[in-house]
C-alpha cells in the first residue's frame, strides 16, 4: 500500500507555530477516504517575569509572554472524541520561572456508552535544569502527577526530574516514571 501525504497543515504561523489539523486515510484507488481524525487547538499563555530584569528586552516594559497552540480536542471521525482542559502552573504572578500549561482535565467520549472523565493534579514542579535563574533553563516536568477518575479512584505517578532520587541521578533519567500507586476512592492501595 502506498502512502500519500498532504502538505496542507491548516496554516503556518510565525516562529514555527504549526498545527496538525487532520489525518485522513485514502484508499488504494486514491479517491476513497475513511472519516478524518481532526485536531482542535486553543492558544494558551506561557509566561515569565524576571525579578532582576522587569523589562524584557524582546518586549520592553513587559514580562515575556507568548500564546501557543495547545491540543484541546481530538475527533475520531467515527463519533468518538477526547477533550482536554489546561491550567497555567504556576500562576503568572510568580517571578523567575516559566509557567506551563498542564492538562488538568480529560473527557473521553467513545460515542457508545457513558463518557469517561479524569482530572490531573501536579506536584514538585515545574522543575527546570540547571536552575530557574536563567532565561532558557531545560524544562524537566513535574515530580508527581495524580490522575483521578469520576468514581474517585486515582493513580499517583512519580517521575525523575532533577537531582538525586532514590539514589538515582534524575538528570540522566528525566521523564521516566519510577513509582506508580493505584488507589480506590477510599484511598486504599
Amino acid at each position: 500500500t502506498e502512502r500519500v501525504y498532504s502538505n496542507n497543515y491548516g496554516g503556518i504561523y510565525y516562529a514555527g507555530k504549526h498545527k496538525l489539523t487532520s489525518i485522513t486515510q485514502v484508499g488504494a484507488d486514491g479517491t476513497s477516504e475513511l472519516p478524518s481524525t481532526t485536531f482542535t487547538y486553543e492558544d494558551l499563555q506561557v509566561f515569565r517575569e524576571d525579578s532582576d530584569q522587569p523589562s524584557y528586552g524582546g518586549n520592553p516594559g513587559n514580562p515575556a509572554s507568548l500564546n501557543w497552540p495547545f491540543l484541546v480536542s481530538v475527533d475520531s471521525g467515527y463519533g468518538g472524541e477526547v477533550d482536554l482542559s489546561y491550567t497555567q502552573t504556576p500562576s503568572n504572578t510568580q517571578t523567575d520561572i516559566w509557567t506551563r500549561q498542564a492538562v488538568t482535565g480529560k473527557t473521553i467520549s467513545s460515542g457508545v456508552g457513558p463518557d469517561e472523565s479524569y482530572t490531573y493534579d501536579y506536584y514538585y514542579g515545574p522543575a527546570y535544569y540547571p536552575n530557574l535563574i536563567t532565561w532558557n533553563p531545560e524544562y524537566r516536568g513535574f515530580g508527581r502527577v495524580e490522575e483521578t477518575d469520576a468514581a474517585g479512584n486515582w493513580v499517583r505517578h512519580y517521575f525523575y526530574t532533577t537531582g538525586i532520587v532514590e539514589g538515582q541521578d534524575a538528570d540522566k533519567m528525566t521523564g521516566r516514571e519510577y513509582e506508580t500507586g493505584w488507589y480506590d476512592s477510599e484511598d486504599t492501595m
